[in-house]
């Protein structure tokens, strides 16, 4: 593996996310020429500023196979909002808006070959796991080729004839079924059973399984 400087982090993640010096001086906490020293070799960031920028150099760098790094990707698409509870009418929602917003990360090297996505948490159906505001990051289920297990965090659509709910479900194997559990402190949000009564007018879908995290406060 090549080992880089502090001074080569800086101006890859600068490149990376677009940077200008004062932008990576707040995303760092420190002045202008401070990013400058480090930038240009005069000075190496130490302790807990040392450990951000090696943090915010993984998070977009990647090992090939060959050993060498190699800059990944940066960009993950935000695809909406997931909010237990609330059904949308889906002749109403735009599934392909123009402007979506893009997370400052680079794509998982685990799945080159399937679709990456992040989608916005309201509410607290998943609040033991994701905080309201932050950013779930998911790779397509069916792309992915994860197989299905208790525990693992699912990106789950429910259809009711026009309305959709979309929410995160964590998987817990009944033996012949799979239920879907909230990880919440509010005791209002409750399991969904898959492939339960099919009398039922209400169809459960995974959609996606959740690979990561990011909040506005990660770097």
């Amino acid at each position: 593996m090549i080992m880089l400087k502090p001074m080569d982090k800086i101006r890859r993640l600068i490149e990376a996310k677009g940077w200008t010096q004062q932008e990576a001086a707040e995303a760092f906490d420190v002045s202008q020429a401070t990013i400058f020293r480090w930038k240009e070799g005069k000075a190496e960031p130490e302790g807990p500023h040392r450990d951000r920028i090696n943090a915010a150099y993984e998070q977009l760098i990647g090992l090939s196979p060959n050993g060498r790094d190699v800059m990944l990707p940066v960009g993950i698409p935000v695809e909406g909002v997931i909010q237990a509870g609330n059904w949308l009418d889906t002749s109403l929602v735009d599934d392909a808006p123009e402007d979506r917003p893009v997370l400052p990360i680079a794509a998982d090297q685990r799945f080159p070959y399937a679709k990456q996505y992040a989608l916005e948490v309201r509410g607290d159906s998943m609040n033991r796991v994701f905080a309201d505001g932050s950013f779930v990051i998911c790779v397509d289920y069916a792309q992915s080729g994860i197989e299905m297990r208790s525990d693992l965090i699912v990106h789950v659509e429910q259809w009711r004839h026009d309305l959709r709910e979309i929410t995160l479900k964590a998987m817990i194997s009944d033996g012949d079924h799979w239920r879907l559990e909230p990880r919440s402190t509010n005791p209002v949000h409750k399991p969904i059973i898959m492939n339960g009564d099919p009398s039922e007018d209400t169809e459960v879908r995974v959609r996606g399984v959740v690979i990561g995290s990011y909040s506005r406060i990660n770097i």
